[in-house]
């Protein structure tokens, strides 16, 4: 890691924002559709909020952080993340049931939330509640602590096997070293207006609103969930956003809009996220992006927060297929092995297994931090070793090119998801024998039921509502099949290549 990168990975956050408002700008530090918040407000709020989860909230326990994707609730969440305290952070467009399961494993000691949302929580048993109204009318004397960087700073809910959400628990240094590549990699500078409106629950997006404001320029706050495809073009032609960041299947969404011309007009650079970019999408960005703007593709999760980062050539148009997701970033180290744990030649595919102090420190268990996939490195104290799941080929230039997951795993719209949790939300409902979920090469998620007892029409309509309640958008099947029984395997396992046929060649249900 470029020693740059390191030593602001180390620094805590608060003394990182405070520095960087020390001397405001003429521009804003926040702007949205609610509002822009100067330097000094900025960190007004995030003093303040600090200040009132450390009077609430004991030294080691967890606060849960219930707040808008606005310039305000970001500046709360960065407040609460420079408490020293453990922030869970939670995703207000997520269904009622699934936020009540996330804080119920969770557990909190409060929840922070903003006033608007109060009657969406979910509350848990024993947690108390602290109104950002009230944190914004006391004082701001933060405490001085000792700083461990690589102690639990944030919990990020992602999709989990058991059918229940999964915690995966980052320190400050996780965060800040995906801040830091940031700033280096699309060399940001107090000009920037950076545009992400993927949901603040998503680790890389908490990252880029630090990176932001670190580099002294302004974060463009908006969230896609809330306000569509529509409004996120019009804040970025309205603001002259100069840095667009977001997953494949997003940023699509957009690009078809009658005002993205206007959006992009002052766009510098595109950043696309996810497991490789398809030509076709390329090309399309080419001719809409004004001349001389990059293109980057970055390749992460919540585990590793950053992986592989490529800035395209500007030239290059592919005709057909799906692009590499570029190579390693500098000190990321890693190895493709094969089912013998050994390693790959160039050209085979293997599971990429990573290493390093920059991967999550575990997972959030029974209200403990346990490994979980990221298991500790004997050989190398305060490192951990994550076998990731994803299969790639390393090519003969050291480009990196996706293959598919060694896992049930699956990834839409840049989400990665356990078919596990929709499968169960499924099973739940009564009537319905067994399910089962799988993913065709568009992406698309095809649900199966097996239902013997009882009328489809019937309970169709009922498992549609299931899903709605209680799992994000992204998670949903697009056809939901019925089945009198699933197809299994000698060994009494789902025939999911049968299954991934009959969704090929059948209509939904």
């Amino acid at each position: 890691m470029p020693a740059a990168r390191q030593a602001l990975s180390l620094r805590p956050l608060l003394d990182g924002l405070e520095e960087a408002c020390r001397h405001p700008a003429g521009h804003a530090a926040m702007v949205g559709t609610a509002g822009r918040l100067s330097r000094p407000d900025f960190i007004h709020i995030v003093r303040r909020v600090a200040a009132a989860v450390q009077r609430r909230v004991p030294v080691g326990a967890r606060v849960a952080a219930f707040l808008p994707q606005t310039p305000q609730g970001v500046a709360a969440l960065l407040g609460c993340a420079s408490a020293g305290r453990v922030c869970v952070v939670l995703n207000p467009a997520d269904p009622p049931e699934r936020l009540r399961l996330t804080l119920e494993d969770a557990a909190p000691a409060a929840v922070l939330f903003d006033d608007a949302l109060a009657v969406q929580v979910p509350w848990p048993a024993g947690a108390g509640a602290i109104a950002l109204s009230d944190c914004l009318a006391g004082d701001g004397d933060v405490a001085a602590a000792p700083h461990d960087p690589d102690a639990p700073s944030m919990i990020h809910y992602t999709s989990g096997s058991t059918g229940r959400p999964k915690g995966i628990v980052l320190s400050s240094f996780n965060v800040m070293a995906r801040a830091s590549m940031m700033i280096e990699r699309q060399d940001m500078t107090e000009r920037d207006r950076y545009l992400i409106p993927t949901t603040i629950s998503d680790g890389s997006c908490v990252a880029a609103h630090i990176a932001g404001v670190l580099c002294g320029g302004t974060q463009l706050v908006i969230s896609f969930a809330a306000e569509g495809p529509g409004g996120v073009v019009r804040l970025a032609a309205r603001e002259g956003a100069t840095i667009l960041a977001g997953p494949t299947a997003m940023l699509r969404s957009l690009r078809s809009l009658a005002a993205m011309p206007q959006a992009v007009a002052r766009l510098r650079l595109l950043r696309i996220g996810g497991s490789g970019l398809p030509a076709d999408d390329l090309a399309a960005w080419r001719a809409l992006l004004p001349a001389g703007c990059g293109i980057s593709h970055s390749y992460a999760s919540t585990e590793a927060m950053v992986v592989s980062d490529w800035s395209l050539p500007i030239e290059q148009i592919a005709e057909s297929g799906t692009l590499s997701i570029g190579r390693m970033l500098p000190g990321v180290e890693y190895a493709l092995l094969d089912e013998q744990d050994r390693p790959v030649a160039a050209g085979e595919a293997g599971q990429m297994v990573l290493r390093g102090r920059q991967l999550a420190l575990g997972e959030l268990q029974g209200g403990q931090v346990v490994p979980g996939r990221m298991l500790p490195d004997p050989a190398l104290p305060g490192a951990r070793v994550f076998r990731t799941g994803d299969v790639l080929r390393r090519d003969a230039d050291g480009m990196l090119h996706f293959a598919g997951r060694a896992d049930r795993q699956m990834k839409v719209n840049g989400v990665r998801l356990e078919p596990a949790e929709i499968e169960a939300v499924l099973r739940a409902e009564p009537g319905v024998r067994d399910a089962a979920v799988v993913q065709l090469d568009d992406g698309a998620l095809h649900g199966f039921v097996a239902v013997p007892e009882r009328d489809w029409a019937e309970v169709k309509p009922l498992l549609i509502a299931r899903l709605r309640d209680s799992v994000p958008t992204a998670m949903r099947p697009r056809r939901l099949h019925v089945l009198p029984a699933l197809p299994l395997l000698p060994s009494a396992k789902h025939d999911l290549a049968a299954l991934r046929l009959l969704a090929a060649h059948t209509g939904p249900c």
